[in-house]
């Protein structure tokens, strides 16, 4: 009896420890972290709504060979020099309105023609300042997006003074 009640106590025990596994994996982090895996809501503009930028947008936007694609190694000089009128800016609005499935589908199906096709009809028919509303929802997500990164770099093998490098982590 003594074997089967100590077994009875570990699988209970065992059982509260899952629980609470369950528990503070379902509960928000606070700080950067929260930030990280907070979605985030769409904006509206008009009809459309901006969704967030996804890791996977890059991918369609150098697919593309978009100004954009360079946000994605660091670089944002072709943003800052990027007018949002033409192809390539129905494109862009075109891939931020539209569900990530919906836009890889098209890519899969159509290639890069399908898109500027189906960017080309939907978009190309606004005057400039629609484009414009529609560029600065885009460019928030952007920023959104580009915030949400965890501030922490790699801490250097070499370095005896780790604080001193000021490669720690916050505490």
């Amino acid at each position: 009896m003594g074997i089967e009640s100590d077994i009875a106590k570990t699988a209970a025990r065992q059982k509260l420890e899952s629980q609470a596994a369950a528990i503070a994996i379902a509960t928000p982090r606070p700080g950067a972290l929260a930030d990280v895996f907070k979605s985030q809501p769409d904006i509206e503009v008009g009809k459309y709504k901006v969704r967030p930028f996804y890791d996977l947008d890059f991918e369609f936007l150098q697919e593309l060979s978009h100004p954009f694609s360079t946000f994605a190694v660091g670089d944002t000089k072709e943003i800052d020099e990027f007018v949002p009128r033409g192809p390539k800016a129905w494109q862009l609005f075109w891939i931020m309105t539209t569900p990530v499935t919906d836009v890889e589908a098209l890519f899969k199906s159509g290639g890069i023609k399908g898109v500027q096709e189906a960017s080309r009809a939907e978009f190309g028919q606004y005057q400039l300042g629609a484009l414009f509303s529609l560029y600065k929802a885009v460019v928030s997500q952007l920023m959104i997006y580009a915030k949400s990164v965890v501030g922490y770099s790699a801490i250097e093998p070499e370095s005896d003074d780790k604080e001193a490098s000021g490669k720690v982590p916050p505490q």
